[in-house]
């Protein structure tokens, strides 16, 4: 197991009995969970609340398998990859990260920054030399901050996602707002184009949903009368915004997904997907950041 280097009040490194990490995290504010295996956290939980994450029951809790829920980290190409073989969602959420840094800040909150560079091992799939942050702010909100920077020589295009599973009271019974008058792609139909799809009002989740808003850089809010709570997620450096639950039938083909889960959490992701792709120019980082609150 990583040893913890960071003498931080509340801040604990454990491991569970399949060998995955977990960096604990308390504070006034809140608590969290995050997996050293694809810098990936899986709980948050403010005080005196819910979770605001949800982890599928059947999830892979091993290292070097993608977590079904809390927040994968995709990178560096979101979805699937048109090279055989090679993962959805990229690398970055199947390998393991440096802790890089644990801290308390003066307003009482917890960061946390873990890293994944190509200095550490080779990663092929990459094509690049690169550097990843992973920077979590543990307070009244959660913020998530993901740095890349490309140490090549040449410019790449790389397509990511913060691909946050929420914990709602019923999925069929909640409403996704911020959305309206926004065109979307439907990963359902196998198509290249928009077709024209434009959602009107709130997003309402009454079949298999997977669509990927653009432009959408504008904040959303997941509506949940069962709970009585509004969650609210602002962005910055995304202009997609991918919405998606596997409804009934998707669920039974999934080995890691619950054939009755899908009523239990929503996915609204702040992704750089399809034509939100981003260039990393050689050097400049490049910063996607989505931050959770309750209302």
């Amino acid at each position: 197991m990583s040893k913890l280097k960071f003498d931080v009040p509340g801040v604990t490194l454990s491991a569970l009995p399949s060998g995955l990490e977990i960096l604990s995290v308390t504070n006034k504010f809140a608590s969290a969970k995050i997996s050293t295996n694809g810098a990936h956290i899986i709980s948050y939980v403010p005080a005196g609340e819910k979770d605001l994450l949800w982890v599928s029951k059947k999830s892979h809790m091993t290292p070097g398998k993608p977590i079904r829920g809390g927040v994968p980290v995709c990178w560096p190409w979101f979805g699937s990859s048109d090279k055989q073989g090679w993962p959805g969602h990229g690398f970055a959420r199947l390998e393991t990260w440096e802790i890089a840094e644990a801290a308390t800040l003066d307003s009482g909150a917890t960061r946390v920054v873990l890293k994944l560079d190509s200095s550490m091992r080779e990663f092929p799939m990459s094509g690049f030399p690169f550097t990843l942050h992973m920077i979590f702010t543990v307070g009244s909100t959660l913020e998530m901050t993901l740095v890349m920077v490309n140490k090549g020589e040449k410019p790449v295009t790389v397509g990511c996602a913060l691909h946050t599973y929420f914990a709602v009271s019923d999925a069929r019974k909640i409403a996704v707002s911020g959305l309206d008058g926004i065109g979307y792609f439907d990963y359902r139909v196998k198509t290249t184009k928009f077709d024209g799809n434009v959602q009107k009002g709130d997003l309402k989740i009454a079949e298999e949903v997977d669509y990927v808003y653009f432009p959408a850089p504008g904040a959303t809010e997941i509506v949940d009368p069962g709970w009585g709570r509004i969650v609210k997620i602002e962005k910055s450096g995304s202009e997609s915004t991918v919405v998606w639950n596997p409804w009934i039938e998707k669920s039974k083909v999934m080995p890691d997904y619950g054939d009755e889960e899908y009523p239990e959490m929503v996915c609204v992701e702040c992704a750089n997907a399809k034509c939100d792709q981003r260039v990393l120019q050689p050097g400049i980082p490049n910063i996607l950041t989505q931050k959770l609150s309750l209302r």
